[in-house]
């Protein structure tokens, strides 16, 4: 503050020397100005115009260069005010901009161009802070993810490093009981294998250069063969299944292998956090107008069991949602749900949980834009 008042200080004393200046340059010129009007007025010789004349052009010379020295101070302020101020309001601006503060907003009170050239620096230091806390979003986020996959791989990791321990130390275990260890080891390893699969596809879905491999597909007949090749576990878990799925053709582009593993993750998700003796209902719709007014696929996959938290519903689809005491019961990776709502983000689609969809039950819903849909 005490140097910005030291420039203006500065640049007033300038604006003051300059004005003196010409003070100093045209005091006489003025004078002559106006002694030769009245001689040639009254047509009189140069010593008979300035013994009559002499002391009123002194007048109104003086009076000449007042007015024009007002006028000087006049535009002098107006060019600081118009001109000077708004640039160095920028200049301040830009300057803490550059030191990361992004809190700074200039007065848009300029003429001409000023008010727009300043309406544009808003708008960039705006942009500039939404992408800072975006980056500052996605580090926490990993950081997040980091934290969950560590989480996640140290369970299955010990128990294997344990039970492998147990079998190199020990020749002399019961057959039956080397069995059980060494099916621990496989089921533990096929966690941990699955959460780095889940990762790698995470990880590919978050890259803007991946490209999924679409193609014109039969998504009804998709969705059939996963809730077939899920059933067994679904009726081993008590889980009553009922299937409203089109017995035609739904045509889609679509990448095959990831949109299954979407219904996967959704059907197996439903088995896993429900009680014996939920029923659950897949239905797919087609060429029906979607929320966004658009013709479409709706892909619906709902239950009656328990519903979910208020605080786990705003985040459902963040990575390692579904928290620690969820992943210590349920063995959950907390990655299926943010990698399913990406996968159908790629589809030109989008995913949603209603809490309230039907009656008792609770749902999560597909919706498929119909700009890429064939139906037959």
């Amino acid at each position: 503050m005490k140097m910005k008042r030291k420039k203006r200080l500065r640049n007033y004393l300038g604006g003051l020397l300059f004005i003196c200046v010409l003070v100093c340059i045209f005091a006489d010129d003025f004078v002559d100005f106006f002694l030769g009007f009245f001689a040639g007025f009254y047509e009189l010789e140069e010593e008979e115009a300035i013994r009559q004349y002499g002391d009123l052009s002194r007048t109104v010379g003086g009076v000449a260069l007042v007015v024009v020295i007002i006028i000087l101070l006049f535009v002098f302020r107006k060019v600081r005010r118009k001109v000077t101020e708004p640039i160095e309001q920028l200049a301040v601006g830009m300057e803490r901009v550059s030191q990361g503060e992004l809190d700074v907003k200039v007065p848009t009170d300029g003429d001409f161009e000023f008010e727009e050239i300043q309406r544009t620096f808003n708008r960039m230091v705006e942009e500039l802070d939404k992408a800072k806390k975006a980056r500052e979003q996605q580090e926490q986020q990993n950081q997040q993810l980091y934290a969950g996959i560590a989480h996640d791989l140290k369970t299955p990791m010990t128990m294997i490093m344990g039970y492998a321990k147990v079998l190199e130390s020990n020749r002399n275990l019961p057959e039956e009981d080397a069995m059980r260890y060494l099916q621990t080891i496989v089921e533990q390893t096929q966690q941990a294998n699955n959460l780095l699969d889940s990762l790698l596809t995470y990880a590919k879905l978050e890259n803007p250069a991946y490209a999924l491999t679409k193609e014109k597909k039969d998504l009804a007949e998709i969705l059939r063969s996963c809730v077939a090749g899920i059933y067994p576990t679904m009726e081993s878990a008590g889980i009553e299944v009922e299937l409203d799925i089109p017995d035609g053709s739904v045509e889609f582009s679509v990448d095959e292998p990831q949109m299954r593993r979407v219904f996967l993750n959704l059907l197996t998700n439903m088995v896993k956090h429900n009680p014996v003796g939920t029923k659950c209902k897949v239905i797919m719709e087609e060429k029906i107008e979607l929320a966004s007014g658009e013709k479409g696929i709706r892909i619906v996959i709902a239950d009656n069991g328990p519903k979910i938290g208020e605080d786990l519903q705003q985040c459902l689809f963040e990575t390692f949602a579904v928290g620690d005491s969820s992943r210590n019961t349920k063995n959950g990776s907390g990655l299926g749900l943010s990698i399913s709502k990406k996968i159908v983000e790629r589809h030109d689609g989008r995913i949603f949980y209603l809490d309230e969809w039907e009656e008792e039950y609770k749902a999560f819903v597909i919706e498929l834009v119909g700009i890429k849909y064939y139906c037959t």
